[in-house]
């Protein structure tokens, strides 16, 4: 791999150096020999300008210390300090490391002083200095099970947006599902427009329709022929069907089953929809993730340039099997976030995801939205559903407009949901994220979020220079420039609105039947998250198991109460405005539960909370969790100790009463959580942070 060398400052000659007293005014001589001839007993200070190499290399993991080398042209003594990337500088350590991930060396040297012994009158002074560099420890990205691939045409290696699109497309299989008979009745739900015309009789009864006999359902002839006269069968009469979530039996008929097993990503990729809609690829592959059109300026809302020249993709994974899709050096894909739906053992590993946000706004004073509560767009990077086993591993994620992974719809046995049952379905499901890194929105001046933020600011300076003058355009973000005249800094709204992200994890969507998401089942493991507003995770009606996992919004959390200050300003600016300023963590409702084993939360204002309201579809509107060997703000321990430690943490309807693990739906009498979701936990408690363990294991793309 290509050495990296990282260089400052200009040299001077080489110096034989003795440490003495300090650079400055005060500094006085301390020999005769230092004094200046003619200067009454002074001397001259001279500055020397410091210059720093640093050699590294990326390695491949071999258990062994990566080796640095770092030269001064002072030749002083050079201190070698080492963090994750993904780190602050606070964690800075001596000690080299071993394990893979992204890293950052930093060479420094101290303040100091000495003196030229051919020229002792002369004092020169030694600036503190200090560079860094980045490399990473890389490790093989290609899971066993599936080397057997390399160097056959089931492994698809893409390097640019159409060959990832069509690879995408050649993995899908060609099947359809075909209902046998009805496995478990869950009753019967009137079907209207009969009698309209042809096409609607037809579809009823292929489908199954029924009329009452007293307590009876009496199934129609699916043969019977659709007769505007027939006195038997009238547009008066009340028809029923099949309640959509009526179990089925189904046969599964392959015209085509896909080969293709392995998608590695060699390439950076910007996905965004203008800049592959026009290459070809089939439209089964993704889709425009701007309906509405608002990217294309045809509303009030403010649109990002650059967001709106690339727009944004979903890309669909739709009828897949055992497919990954993969990269070896950490590939970034922008613009885009992926829709997984009728797929089954869909593994996303060792990929960089960002740029799918954009700063909200209207350029009129009646806006058609609710500025500032980012619902204009449901951009997320994963929304999964109607799908079995899908993992997502070592993966780092940037800011997104909506959520991080929702997760939604885990059933595809019955009536309503047949169509979306994967190949070879089992009629499991599960979603394990494991090892990635959430990072949220970055500060990087060079960085697309940064650059943004800075134009929108630099506009408003335009308009507080002259508001009587000022001419409105779309380049004036009235939102924006409401939340400066009420107070708030450029700072406060880049660390308190900007970078932040919105929300993370919704597992168990409120508009979906509890019939379908009581078997939801997810798990996030060994994962670092900063700086996330809300849902980490919020869970309806299934389960979430939550493993070593590093929740830190130290940063967001003061910037909260500033912009709670201006909060009831700004929306009496305008109606339409709203300033959300959320922290919330785990979140749990509507029967759903959360389990959480040696997790480190800090940084939030409401650690245990249910925000849901009562739902018919479901039966009840509680929420559970339970804690073990954790530590959630400045509270350690369990949840099943003597006492609670955390039920002062609690909010409206979150307890341990509610919680349960369930099992294909159903709850249990389990104390523990499935094998199928029992990971290894970290001894927190005893070692008192899990800083230590996500030094030696690494999260996010590698």
């Amino acid at each position: 791999m290509k050495k990296k060398k990282y260089l400052i400052g200009l040299a001077l000659a080489a110096l034989s150096l003795t440490t003495l007293v300090a650079c400055g005014d005060d500094a006085k001589p301390t020999t005769p020999e230092q004094e200046t001839p003619g200067k009454d007993g002074g001397f001259i200070q001279e500055h020397f300008n410091e210059e720093l190499t640093i050699n590294v290399d990326n390695k491949e993991y071999d258990g062994k210390p990566i080796e640095v080398s770092a030269t001064a042209k002072s030749d002083r003594v050079i201190k070698l300090e080492y963090k994750l990337e993904r780190e602050d500088d606070l964690e800075y350590s001596t000690t080299a490391p071993t394990a893979p991930g992204r890293y950052v060396v930093r060479a420094s040297v101290e303040e100091g002083t000495g003196f030229d012994t051919t020229r002792p009158h002369v004092m020169i002074c030694y600036p503190e200095v200090s560079k860094t560099a980045e490399f990473k420890i890389s490790t093989d990205m290609l899971p066993d099970e599936y080397k057997q691939y390399e160097n056959t045409t089931s492994y698809i290696k893409v390097t640019t947006e159409k060959e990832f699109l069509d690879a995408l497309y050649l993995a899908q299989n060609d099947y359809t599902n075909n209902v046998t008979g009805i496995k478990e009745n869950d009753g019967y739900i009137v079907r209207n427009n009969v009698r309209k015309n042809e096409s609607n009789w037809k579809s009823a009864i292929t489908k199954g329709l029924y009329l009452k006999d007293g307590d009876n359902y009496v199934q129609i002839d699916p043969n019977t022929p659709w007769d505007p006269d027939n006195t038997n069968y009238t547009a008066s009469m009340t028809y029923y069907e099949d309640s959509p979530y009526t179990t089925l039996n189904y046969t599964q008929t392959v015209n085509t089953r896909s080969e293709v097993k392995v998608i590695e990503i060699a390439a950076d990729l910007d996905l965004g929809y203008n800049k592959i809609k026009d290459l070809g690829a089939n439209s089964s592959t993704y889709e425009n993730w701007d309906k509405s059109k608002r990217l294309e300026g045809k509303t009030d809302v403010y649109c990002d340039p650059d967001i709106q020249e690339s727009g944004i993709s979903k890309i669909k994974i739709n009828k897949a099997n055992d497919l990954l899709i993969y990269s070896k050096n950490g590939a970034k894909l922008t613009h885009c976030g992926f829709a997984v739906s009728a797929s089954k053992d869909i593994t996303f590993r060792n990929l960089d995801m960002d740029e799918i946000w954009m700063w909200e706004d209207s350029t009129t004073t009646s806006p058609t939205i609710k500025v500032g509560d980012y619902d204009s767009f449901g951009w997320a990077y994963f929304k999964v559903s109607f799908s079995e086993d899908i993992t997502i591993d070592h993966c780092t994620f940037g800011k997104s407009f909506d959520g991080q992974i929702d997760y939604s719809n885990p059933y595809y046995q019955s009536m309503g949901t047949i169509s979306n049952a994967p190949l070879d379905g089992t009629g499991s499901n599960g979603l394990i994220v494991s090892n990635c890194d959430f990072k949220a929105g970055s500060d990087d001046k060079d960085g697309y979020l940064y650059k943004m933020m800075d134009t929108i600011e630099k506009e408003y300076q335009v308009y507080a220079a002259n508001k009587t003058g000022y001419t409105y355009s779309n380049k004036s973000c009235r939102y924006y420039f409401t939340l400066r005249d009420k107070g708030l800094t450029f700072d406060d709204i880049l660390y308190g609105i900007a970078i932040p992200q919105k929300k993370a994890f919704l597992w168990g969507d409120s508009g979906d039947s509890y019939k379908y998401n009581k078997y939801l089942q997810a798990a996030l493991v060994n994962c670092t998250i900063k700086n996330i507003e809300d849902r980490l995770p919020k869970v309806r009606g299934g389960i979430a198991y939550v493993y070593n996992v590093q929740v830190d919004n130290t940063e967001y959390l003061p910037y909260v109460t500033k912009l709670k200050s201006v909060q009831s300003q700004v929306q009496a600016a305008n109606s339409k405005y709203k300033l959300g300023a959320v922290s919330q963590g785990i979140l749990a409702g509507l029967d759903g539960s959360v389990y959480l084993e040696s997790v480190e939360y800090k940084g939030i204002n409401e650690y245990l909370k249910n925000n849901d309201s009562a739902n018919e579809n479901y039966p009840t509107v509680n929420g559970g969790y339970m804690i073990k060997n954790s530590i959630i703000g400045d509270i350690k321990g369990s949840s099943t100790d003597a006492t609670n430690p955390f039920v002062g943490l609690q909010k409206n309807s979150i307890t341990t009463d509610a919680f349960s693990f369930k099992v294909n739906g159903e709850k249990t009498n389990l104390t523990e959580p499935p094998l199928e979701f029992k990971f290894e936990a970290y001894d927190l408690l005893t070692n008192g942070s899990l800083n230590k363990y996500f030094r030696e294991h690494s999260t996010g793309a590698i």
